[in-house]
């Protein structure tokens, strides 16, 4: 401590100075965001630092508006310095009356206004102490008035940078919650890492009760005919290990409620630029009713194979009745003036048409 040059020993003093102060101090954008503020402001207002980072000065006080707030800001870049009487509102609606002392700071690519709050409510401050108080809120705006720059520069970065990742959640999510297929990740211990709505609503599990939990024992995934997987030897799991791409479309999910329906699914594993295995993507669908309509079509095909044999038979049957015909019409034909309905006589008759075309000679005996 004793190496400390005398600008040091003045900037620890001056962030001292600033935090202890007993005078609410802020530091305010050209837009009246609220920037930088001591723990003195966060006791007169009520407000916690969280709440505090995301308000202006127009949710801290009624009676300011743009307009106003504009020809403030003008006449501050003219005079460099401003005193106002005006009123801030505390969180539980309480109003106070403020005298405000704005301090420009000025930097080559922006500009912010440091702001020193004293309640005028009760008159028995007096008026050396606001000096002594001003003179203080001066050398803490200069010591400390680089420093605060960069910290409002990165500051500004770090707040871009993360609306920018919001915003870029939300888009991925309203895509994922789109789509009808079931999409979860997971990461390489196999733990679920984001599910969709649809993948949720499918297993009927809630979202809290998957993120971060092993997706294999809770999702209980097995093949077709029941029998469990091992996760050595899941299909799932297996991108993670190999870095293959793995399709299967005979298994089944099974459901938080005990029951369980027909999947398909695609297991993709996920790479950072290196080509360092980090996980999987996991996209599967409910095929019940293409089970249903695959089984429907097995039965269909099943009772047209009967009832084309049976057709079949039909045809036979028919051929042979046609054959016995014909025989029959043949028999009359050609023996038209032997009259007799007994069936030995006709089986003579059948007996002589065989021959009847031949030139041989034939022998009927009997009665």
């Amino acid at each position: 401590m004793g190496n400390k040059t005398h600008q040091e020993w003045q900037s620890d003093w001056a962030e001292i100075a600033l935090t202890q102060s007993v005078y609410p101090v802020l530091w305010l954008s050209p837009e009246a965001r609220i920037i930088r503020f001591n723990h003195a402001l966060e006791t007169i207002l009520g407000y916690d630092s969280d709440t505090l980072q995301s308000l202006t000065l127009f949710d801290v006080n009624e009676e300011l508006t743009k307009k106003i707030w504009k020809g403030y800001w003008a006449k501050l870049l003219n005079e460099k310095t401003l005193l106002i009487e005006s009123q801030l509102d505390t969180k539980n609606g309480q109003v106070i009356q403020v005298e405000l002392s704005l301090i420009l700071i000025e930097a080559s690519t922006f500009n912010l206004c440091c702001m020193m709050v004293r309640e005028i409510s009760n008159h028995s401050d007096s008026k050396t102490k606001l000096e002594e108080a001003n003179l203080l809120l001066e050398m803490i705006v200069k010591e400390r008035s680089e420093s605060s720059k960069m910290a409002v520069e990165a500051m500004k970065t770090r707040q871009l940078a993360f609306e920018k990742l919001q915003k870029l959640e939300r888009r991925n999510q309203l895509i994922l919650d789109s789509a009808g297929e079931g999409i979860y990740g997971l990461n390489k211990q196999g733990h679920t890492t984001f599910a969709n709505h649809a993948a949720v609503k499918m297993i009927g599990w809630k979202l809290e009760d998957l993120i971060g939990k092993s997706q294999h024992e809770i999702l209980h995934h097995s093949r077709l005919d029941g029998s469990h997987y091992e996760v050595t030897e899941c299909p799932i799991y297996a991108a993670i290990n190999d870095g293959k791409i793995h399709r299967v479309d005979n298994e089944v999910f099974w459901r938080k409620d005990g029951s369980c329906f027909p999947v398909e699914y695609v297991s993709t594993p996920i790479k950072d630029e290196n080509g360092e295995l980090l996980g999987a993507v996991v996209v599967f669908k409910d095929i019940t009713q293409r089970k249903k309509a695959e089984q429907v079509l097995k039965e269909t095909n099943t009772n047209l194979q009967k009832a084309l044999a049976e057709v079949e038979q039909l045809k036979t049957q028919l051929e042979a009745e046609n054959k016995y015909l014909q025989q029959e019409i043949k028999l009359t034909h050609n023996f038209e003036e032997i009259i007799s309905d007994s069936k030995n006589f006709k089986k003579v008759l059948s007996q002589v048409e065989q021959v009847a075309t031949t030139d041989a000679t034939v022998l009927i005996l009997g009665e």
